[in-house]
């Protein structure tokens, strides 16, 4: 017996939330977020970013030992950090500078008490 399987396939046609002019497109469950949210996230990729080669330059002058670059996953990281939910948790890994960064927290990790994550700097414990 086999079973139809294609609706736990993704959508063949790609969600598009604006056109190449830059409008807005309408799709059912596809709304963009308020336009603050927008600032704050590209905001956050920026840093993440110019974060990202500063630390990659400080390794190639010799003043950091190691830096494993994130470059080119900025976006989906800092996108997964804003969307976390309080109490959510985070485990980054070492190249997830942009999620911890992104989401609240600094170099040291993000806030326990909002998105606890493994082994964070900041924990006293």
């Amino acid at each position: 017996m086999t079973r139809d399987a294609a609706h736990l396939l993704p959508s063949t046609v790609p969600v598009t939330l604006i056109d190449p002019d830059g409008d807005p497109v309408p799709h059912v469950g596809h709304d963009l977020p308020d336009p603050e949210a927008l600032v704050r996230a590209f905001a956050a990729l920026v840093a993440a970013r110019r974060f990202n080669d500063q630390a990659y330059a400080l390794v190639r002058q010799g003043r950091l030992a190691v830096y494993p670059s994130s470059h080119g996953q900025e976006a989906c990281q800092v996108a997964a950090a804003h969307v976390l939910a309080d109490g959510d948790w985070l485990f980054p890994t070492y190249r997830d500078t942009a999620a911890v960064g992104g989401g609240g927290g600094g170099p040291g990790g993000g806030p326990p008490h909002r998105h606890p994550g493994a082994g964070q700097a900041n924990d006293p414990t």
